[in-house]
C-alpha cells in the first residue's frame, strides 16, 4: 500500500516563491518490494550478482536507467570479482551455504543520510516481514557511532560483521529493492 507524505510550507515563506513549494507539499512513497533469491553473490562494496546479472534497485545509483554505461561499469567490476572468487584465490570469499536467510541493507554509496532515508528502511521493511534473517554488515560501517545507535532499537536482531575485502557466497538471501 502506497504512504502519503504531507509537509507545510516553510515557515516565513514570502508570497511570490509559495508556487516553489506548492507541488511538493504532498507525495506518495510506494512500500519497498523484497524477494527471496538463491546462490546470490555479494561484493565486499554492497553490489550484488545474480545469475550472472546485478538486480536492478539493488543499490541506489541503479535504479531507473538514467545512464546504461553506469550499470555497465559496476557490473563489470562485480563480475570480475565474482569470477576472481569463484575461479582465483587472489580475492577473499566467504561462503554461507546454510539454511539460515541473510540480508543486506548497505549499498557501495554509503553514508550518514543514505542510512537514514534508505538503509533503515530496507532494515525495517526485513525485520518486520522476516525476523529471524541475519544481517549482514561490513566491519567499517559496523563501527560507526550512528549506526551502532540505531542498530541498538533492535534488540533481537542477528547482525554478523564482514571483515573488509571479504566477498560473499550466499544460498539464501532476501533482496530489498532500494529507492
Amino acid at each position: 500500500m502506497k504512504t502519503k507524505v504531507y509537509n507545510n510550507l516553510p515557515n516565513n515563506l514570502e508570497k511570490e516563491f509559495e508556487y516553489l513549494f506548492r507541488n511538493k507539499q504532498q507525495y506518495t512513497i510506494k512500500p519497498l518490494l523484497t524477494k527471496k533469491l538463491k546462490n546470490v553473490f555479494l561484493s565486499h562494496w554492497g553490489l550484488l550478482l545474480h545469475r550472472l546479472i546485478m538486480p536492478l534497485q539493488s543499490a541506489e545509483n541503479l535504479v531507473g536507467f538514467y545512464d546504461k554505461t553506469f550499470y555497465i561499469k559496476h557490473w563489470k567490476l562485480v563480475l570480475e570479482q565474482y569470477l576472481v572468487c569463484r575461479f582465483g584465490k587472489s580475492l577473499q570469499s566467504i561462503d554461507l551455504n546454510d539454511s539460515q536467510e541473510y540480508f543486506t541493507i548497505h549499498t557501495f554509496w554509503f553514508g550518514y543520510f543514505s542510512w537514514f532515508t534508505t538503509n533503515l528502511p530496507r532494515l525495517l521493511k526485513v525485520y518486520k516481514s522476516n525476523p529471524q534473517a541475519v544481517l549482514l554488515l561490513p566491519e567499517k560501517i559496523s563501527m560507526m557511532p550512528y549506526v551502532i545507535e540505531s542498530l541498538k532499537l533492535f534488540d533481537d536482531l542477528k547482525i554478523v560483521i564482514i571483515k573488509d575485502a571479504h566477498h560473499l557466497f550466499i544460498k539464501n538471501y532476501i533482496f530489498v529493492q532500494v529507492r
